[in-house]
């Protein structure tokens, strides 16, 4: 059957990444001289279409129908789909559109049809005749209907039918972080959407993780475009579409579970910490009574360590059998409340990779990792033995403390039997029974004798010294770490010699005005800004705005601390660093926040043919970070270009904040596209107004995405605190 021509152009590459026609296109055909092929609800058509002709199809859909779903499934060739409400659709005048690749399905799904004739046109790409089947599917009082409404952490099952819709909302509170929605235990494939503030659909959605299973997640962290996509949620109603995409007719079952995390973009307290332990390890809400026991059981020890290792060794979490990248994702998530930056998940992948990193020492660099430690507040003990002892127990036997023997080795422990108290430890059935490799042998010696993971060298080289691998070969190495300066470090912060003092430094970012000052007396910072104190003390230090200024907040030792004004430096055993930066701008620290769109941000270019064209909406989250007079920004963009979706990340660096908080610096947004991430970088000049951030960026765009040289854009973000 011959169809429509379709108008005859060039195609060239925009910075949307999408195809755009040139040249003199040939006018729409008026509909009424179209020959359609009327289809049935849910009914499949088999049919064909010539390189570059429509074939044309219409379906009529009743009021109150709530979705409406067109497929081209069964394809031989490259057979692209366009769909139009009351006309026929050409390449540039539809209401949706999909245009896969090659002989991939193609899907459009539009919320809320109108009611009335809608046409659908398939347009062959290869040459020849391309065969394909045509399926429409319209709601009406059931699939999608009225969202299900989710609670937090709280899986649901459900069904949704081949073709069909099911859909779910969730309320997330301000301050909320980490949204991840699932869908696990399906019996087909079903397709996985996420907006928020409306309905998503094929072409609109602020997430779509494209797997061929129905178990899916979102943001999925194997794709890299995703990090950090939800992070820090908008405060609203998010909406959850999840589509029958099995090829088999009938009935698809699955659970889907939506959650995030409360407590602050900080991180919060212990109980907050618990509380994603249980959902990022375990995958479900806390218990209350055993929230209140591993809350308890960390202020106890002093020490989260005992209590993580609990989570990660327990047999609900290995059943999980998590690949690497899943099982890092879980790791930032729970102790750094964010997804895995690129460059830190490459980075631990690699060490993974060649051995240098076991599983149990990346949980340790991240739980002795600064950004964690500024988290949660200062565990304070009064003995540090504690903590000290609670450790050992954990990196030998992977288990808390039982009370008894704790109790047991606490009572004869000194700073002279503390050798022979790991070696106990070391030689006890519970260590050696599985016999550790050399490479979990040495680890361990690390984390025992010197509180750290290995570095790459020391680790080859220590077990290059257990060839042959005996007992008394182990037993030696032991002894070297035993008598190692760093442990014997280790151990004067435990037990501090008689008559020896601690150097806690103070320094005041960007020379901006105020003061800090400690209780007892010995700083007050400018003028003296190094103060010695008995090893053990407590050390108060309390910031003050001159001049002007206000505090922005602590750093290095005090970071935990964040913007209060005094910091709490307890039993005080080794040598301290900390910042304290203050802020030029108003109380409340300065221009610091996570800033929402307002309306809908478009950026053009000054060249190209056609100029280069895209839309920011919903536009970014973006969280800018002041200290002193610099700034730096991050955040996620959803740019949507002729209908298409794409991934992007804005990054702001070398900020600096002028009088009247006038804002200037680099530019990057980085697209993920294409399996590629091309970035657009430039520089930006802008201000923050009471709660209101005003960004206007100008570059130039990058060769590969298709623009000519020297083609500069300009972009302009306006958000709200």
């Amino acid at each position: 059957m011959t169809g429509r021509h379709r108008g005859l152009g060039l195609w060239v590459l925009s910075i949307a990444v999408f195809a755009a026609t040139l040249g003199v296109m040939v006018g729409p055909l008026p509909t009424a001289w179209a020959v359609t092929t009327p289809l049935t609800n849910g009914v499949p058509v088999n049919s064909t279409a010539q390189q570059n002709f429509f074939t044309d199809f219409s379906i009529v859909v009743p009021p109150g129908a709530t979705q409406l779903t067109v497929t081209l499934t069964n394809l031989s060739g490259d057979v692209d789909l366009f769909v139009k409400f009351n006309q026929l659709p050409e390449t540039n005048d539809f209401t949706c559109t999909s245009q896969n690749l090659n002989t991939d399905n193609e899907i459009c799904t539009i919320s809320n049809p109108p009611a009335g004739t809608w046409f659908i046109s398939a347009i062959g790409f290869d040459p020849g005749t391309n065969s394909f089947t045509v399926t429409a599917t319209f709601q009406t009082g059931g699939g999608g209907g009225n969202p299900v409404p989710l609670t937090n952490g709280v899986p649901v099952n459900s069904t949704v039918q081949h073709l069909g819709i099911r859909d779910f909302s969730l309320e997330v509170p301000a301050g909320a972080t980490n949204l991840t929605v699932t869908t696990t235990n399906a019996t087909g494939d079903v397709d996985l959407y996420v907006r928020f503030g409306q309905l998503p659909n094929e072409n609109q959605y602020d997430c779509r993780p494209f797997t061929e299973s129905g178990n899916e997640t979102c943001p999925d962290p194997n794709e890299s475009g995703n990090i950090g996509l939800f992070a820090n949620p908008q405060s609203g109603t998010w909406f959850i579409t999840v589509f029958g995409f099995d090829p088999a007719p009938g009935t698809q079952s699955f659970t889907v579970t939506a959650s995030f995390q409360t407590g602050g973009g900080g991180g919060g307290d212990v109980s907050d910490f618990v509380e994603r332990l249980y959902q990022q390890v375990l995958g479900r809400q806390a218990d209350p009574a055993g929230l209140q026991a591993f809350v308890q059981q960390i202020e106890t020890f002093g020490t989260v360590i005992p209590t993580v290792l609990a989570f990660f060794k327990s047999q609900e979490f290995l059943n999980q059998n998590l690949n690497n990248v899943q099982f890092l994702t879980v790791l930032y998530r729970t102790f750094l409340n964010r997804d895995p930056d690129p460059a830190g998940l490459a980075s631990f992948l690699a060490l993974l990779q060649t051995g240098c990193r076991t599983r149990d020492t990346l949980i340790a660099a991240l739980s002795f990792s600064d950004e964690f430690k500024s988290l949660i507040p200062p565990l304070q003990v009064a003995d540090l033995r504690v903590p000290f002892l609670a450790e050992i127990f954990a990196w030998t036997l992977n288990r808390p403390p039982d009370p008894a023997g704790f109790q047991s080795f606490l009572n004869q422990l000194t700073r002279g039997t503390a050798p022979s108290t790991i070696t106990q430890f070391l030689h006890s059935n519970e260590f050696t029974n599985p016999r550790k490799t050399p490479v979990e042998f040495v680890s361990s010696l690390y984390l025992v004798y010197l509180g750290r993971p290995p570095d790459c060298g020391g680790l080859a080289s220590f077990v290059g010294a257990l060839i042959p691998d005996t007992d008394a070969k182990r037993d030696q190495l032991a002894a070297q770490f035993a008598g190692s300066q760093e442990f014997q470090d280790k151990l004067n912060q435990v037990f501090p010699p008689p008559g020896s003092t601690v150097t806690i430094t103070v320094s005041i970012a960007d020379s901006l005005p105020g003061t800090v000052t400690s209780s007892p007396a010995g700083i007050n910072c400018p003028g003296t800004c190094t103060g010695n104190f008995a090893s053990g003390t407590t050390v108060i230090l309390t910031a003050t705005g001159t001049g002007g200024t206000t505090f922005g907040g602590w750093g290095g030792d005090c970071a935990a601390f964040g913007t209060a004004l005094t910091c709490t430096l307890s039993n005080v055993t080794s040598a301290k660093s900390v910042t304290a930066a203050f802020n030029s701008g108003p109380p409340g620290g300065g221009i610091s926040g996570v800033y929402s769109t307002i309306g809908t941000a478009t950026s053009t270019s000054a060249c190209g043919n056609p100029p280069v064209s895209i839309q920011v909406t919903p536009a970014f989250n973006l969280t800018i970070t002041q200290t002193g007079s610099t700034f730096t920004g991050s955040g996620t963009a959803n740019i949507t270009s002729s209908n298409t979706p794409i991934q992007a990340t804005i990054n702001l660096t070398n900020g600096t904040v002028g009088a009247n908080n006038q804002l200037s610096g680099s530019f990057t947004l980085t697209i993920s596209a294409l399996g590629q991430s091309i970035p657009v970088t430039g520089t930006f000049t802008g201000s923050v107004s009471g709660n209101t951030l005003t960004i206007n960026a100008t570059g130039t765009l990058p060769a590969n995405l298709g623009a000519p040289p020297g083609c500069g854009f300009t972009i302009a973000l306006t958000g709200h605190k």
